[in-house]
């Protein structure tokens, strides 16, 4: 665990700017994940900056409806260049 919070660490410190962090950094947690939260995220251009960065975490996507699957599956196949979605689980 200790690893994997590191290393998403260090693809977040490439990824996005301090400044600019609050605007294109998500996190995603058992609290926070809906559908419509994710497919915001993801489709927000970035601010002021050229990347945005999505993190899903502890979120089983298996265990999800149908229809918010097949949702995600879509959201997924269409990501822009500028948006990297990490999930862990």
């Amino acid at each position: 665990m200790f690893l994997l919070r590191y290393y998403l660490g260090q693809v977040k410190k490439i990824l996005i700017d301090e400044l600019t962090e609050s605007f294109n950094f998500h996190k995603l947690t058992n609290e926070t994940f809906d559908i419509r939260s994710f497919a915001e995220a993801v489709e927000n251009l970035p601010m002021m900056a050229e990347t945005t960065f999505v993190w899903v975490d502890d979120i089983d996507i298996f265990k999800l409806p149908e229809a918010d699957r097949t949702k995600i599956a879509e959201l997924v196949a269409d990501i822009g260049e500028y948006c990297t979605v990490i999930f862990t689980f």
